[in-house]
């Protein structure tokens, strides 16, 4: 028999699928935030639930425009989805560069690094405490990447070929190992500056 205690809900025990949500702004530039209040369903064809609080620019983007895609973050992007997760902006971070691609059934920005991209369209939405909201989105298309294309339905998602990571607050997990604590990698994105000349 296994013996447990008992705490106090909190977030602490939610660990939870990093993905980058990425949204149009008014003016039409691209708009990127880390999310991961975030779960799956069924009903007839899959959805995505995602929570967006009322400081997110991207909330007010997905109110207006009802659409949005959610990039998987993998192993090699967990440094992108940091920065985008520590920093609250309404467009493109001009200080990081990364690759940016678009959604081929609905009009939305993602990472063209991302294995795995879904393009989503809100059926319903669900106001929440501090005028957050969780959004349903139906997928309406799912991009992925070369080397993953060969995944056979019947036998799942091949996840140590997409390589994703948990965020398990206050930290980041790959499949068997740790990655490193929230906020811990600006010395790697200043290597990044030091090899690539397009960052500034």
């Amino acid at each position: 028999m296994m013996i447990k205690k008992s705490f106090a809900p909190g977030r602490f025990f939610c660990p939870l699928p990093l993905y980058i949500i990425g949204t149009n702004n008014e003016n039409g530039t691209p708009n990127f935030a880390t999310v991961t209040w975030m779960a799956s369903n069924w009903n007839g064809k899959p959805h995505i639930m995602v929570g967006l609080g009322a400081a997110r620019q991207a909330r007010h983007n997905v109110m207006r425009d009802g659409v949005f895609s959610l990039s998987l973050v993998s192993k090699d992007l967990v440094w992108l989805a940091d920065h985008l997760g520590s920093a609250i902006g309404h467009d493109i971070y001009p200080d990081v560069e990364y690759a940016i691609g678009f959604g081929d059934e609905i009009q939305v920005p993602t990472i063209e690094d991302s294995p795995m991209v879904f393009e989503c369209r809100v059926s319903r939405t669900f106001d929440m405490d501090g005028d957050a909201k969780a959004f349903i989105g139906d997928i309406e298309n799912i991009q992925l990447a070369a080397d993953v294309q060969d995944m056979h339905p019947r036998e799942g998602l091949d996840l140590l070929a997409l390589d994703p990571v948990l965020f398990a607050p206050d930290r980041y997990y790959g499949i068997g190992e740790d990655l490193g604590p929230c906020d811990g990698w600006s010395d790697h994105i200043e290597e990044l500056r030091k090899l690539d000349p397009r960052h500034p």
